[in-house]
């Protein structure tokens, strides 16, 4: 029996201080030489989940930008982009708005508007030959975005809100909050996401439904959990989310509770 276990990172296989415990690589390393497949899945971008996805040191695709990006080993990855047109008529709308932008994109290569208040955390500097196009953003996109860090000036807000709405039917935006004067905002395509990364990969490696896990503790994993046969919510999880679920594991994020879930089917 093949399994396929998708995996959140923050706050479910990450530890308090950022870590995979000795005892979670050890045991999803044994876990995936049986013939398993575990894959990290985070809302985090390529640069920000990379790190972990190495000290894992499984073969195994990684899911980045809640499910815009699926990762391979060989390069065959998979990318949900958003349709270029609408996304540039969308910031030619919205041009003069943002404090700055950061759009990720299927190359190498990014755009940005003042990629010095951009957070260095969401730059994909572990890409090789990564090129940053700063400017006119309209003018210079040449590939489809996948991920668009918009962060806009607190006056702009309902202004935005009447304009973004229009783009409902391709685009899925989150409002990370207000922070000094700026809303931050994360817009991807609403054919994305971390469910349909998994729903992907089963039919990819041809994985019977019964047999695929997911787990998390956030909202942006509730489509996730809802694909999996078995979707896990960490017991220290949101409650909206907690609710959503059949299963829980019986220890939080600190102690190991993913793999002790993974260790309670594999005794069942």
């Amino acid at each position: 029996m093949k399994y396929l276990a998708l995996s959140d990172l923050d706050n479910t296989l990450l530890t308090w201080n950022k870590e995979i415990t000795n005892e979670s690589i050890n045991y999803i390393r044994d876990w995936v030489s049986k013939g398993n497949i575990f894959c990290i899945s985070t809302g985090r971008p390529y640069a920000g989940a990379y790190q972990f996805y190495q000290v894992l040191g499984v073969n195994c695709p990684l899911v980045c930008d809640n499910g815009c990006s699926i990762y391979f080993l060989d390069g065959k990855n998979k990318f949900f982009t958003i349709e270029m047109n609408r996304f540039k008529e969308f910031l030619s709308r919205t041009k003069g708005m943002d404090s700055h932008i950061y759009i990720i994109t299927s190359k190498n290569v990014s755009y940005t508007h003042h990629l010095d208040k951009v957070p260095s955390w969401i730059i994909h500097n572990e890409m090789n030959n990564l090129e940053i196009i700063d400017g006119d953003i309209v003018k210079n996109l040449k590939e489809e975005p996948l991920i668009c860090n918009f962060w806009l000036k607190e006056r702009f807000l309902d202004e935005f809100m009447n304009i973004i709405k229009d783009y409902e039917d391709i685009f899925f935006y989150q409002n990370w909050g207000l922070y000094d004067g700026i809303y931050s905002f994360e817009i991807h395509s609403k054919f994305a996401s971390k469910g349909i990364a998994l729903k992907y990969l089963k039919d990819y490696y041809k994985i019977d439904d019964d047999k695929t896990l997911a787990f998390g503790d956030e909202l942006n994993d509730i489509s996730m959990i809802l694909e999996a046969h078995y979707g896990v919510s960490m017991i220290n999880g949101n409650q909206e989310l907690k609710a959503k679920t059949i299963y829980h594991t019986d220890y939080d994020y600190n102690n190991n509770g993913v793999i002790e879930f993974l260790k309670k089917l594999e005794n069942d």
